[in-house]
Formats: C-alpha cells, sequence, structure tokens
C-alpha cells in the first residue's frame, strides 16, 4: 500500500516487508529480518517476497504494476 502524502504528513501502513525508495530511486528492503522470525508458511512467503519483487521492478521501470 503506498504512502499517504498530505500537505502536513506522510502515512503508511508498515506491513510484514517494506520497500524504501529514495528519491534518487535507491532501494532498500525492510524488515526482512522480522518476516524470518515469522512462522510465515512456505507459500505465503513466496507471494510476499512474490509482491516485493513486483514493486522493485516498478520503481526501477516507473511503469505501473498491472
Amino acid at each position: 500500500k503506498p504512502a499517504e502524502i498530505s500537505e502536513n504528513e506522510i502515512a503508511y501502513s508498515d506491513l510484514i516487508l517494506d520497500l524504501w525508495v529514495n528519491a534518487e530511486g535507491k532501494q532498500v528492503v525492510l524488515d526482512e529480518d522480522e518476516l524470518n522470525e515469522l512462522n510465515v508458511d512456505d507459500d505465503l512467503k513466496k507471494k510476499i517476497y512474490a509482491s516485493l519483487y513486483e514493486l522493485q521492478d516498478y520503481f526501477k521501470s516507473k511503469n505501473p504494476p498491472h
């Protein structure tokens, strides 16, 4: 879920795994340690990483996912 930016604040939901992208486009994956501490089955973990890779590709190409 993308951050919501208003005139006075930036709000976001802290999900299991986060992707931070700075103004220059550098990407940093956050909270992988927290994901590994959770009792998440392999199928769900694959879906989480598939979503992460889709977001990373989006920011690399600047094309929205379909």
